[in-house]
């Protein structure tokens, strides 16, 4: 199923519902486990993607988003924004119990002394859980290797009004 929304694309992807008696943690791990392969995919066919999205509908379907302006290449800040406002509005409406916002990032990793380049994937939940999850990766003949992922407290665009 598709559908535009004020500038977003909304579809179903094919991952179970999840059970209701799911925590918030997983809930938003399963939303990572649906994004992460397509940023990977995406990764190693083009060395890049734009940013995209899922959530997880009160009814416990998955359903992906991207952005779309009209234009033929919005900017990533652009995309992020809409996905931003576009999952904000479904939560208000209360639509949506969870999200996840994914897009190529540079980041320095614990520990390290360089930034790196990782898939950022921000997953929200209606109940309060919040991260953003950075998974640092390198390229190398169209095969992308991760590095260990890190989690910090992630910004409340969804559900907490924005900061």
């Amino acid at each position: 199923m598709k559908l535009f929304k004020n500038g977003l694309l909304f579809f179903a992807l094919f991952v179970p519902a999840l059970s209701m008696a799911a925590t918030p943690k997983e809930e938003a791990q399963q939303l990572v486990d649906a994004v992460l392969p397509f940023a990977e995919q995406a990764l190693s066919k083009r060395g890049e993607f734009y940013p995209f999205g899922v959530e997880l509908t009160s009814s416990g379907k998955v359903e992906a988003a991207m952005g779309y302006n009209g234009q033929g290449h919005p900017s990533s800040a652009e995309v992020i924004t809409m996905l931003h406002a576009g999952f904000a509005a479904k939560a208000k409406a209360g639509q949506v119990r969870a999200t996840a916002l994914a897009y190529d990032a540079r980041v320095q990793a614990p520990g390290t002394s360089s930034k790196s380049d990782a898939v950022a994937i921000e997953v929200e939940h209606h109940n309060g859980y919040n991260a953003t999850i950075y998974f640092p990766y390198t390229i190398k003949a169209g095969v992308v290797s991760f590095a260990n992922p890190f989690a910090v407290a992630g910004p409340h665009q969804v559900f907490g009004g924005g900061s």
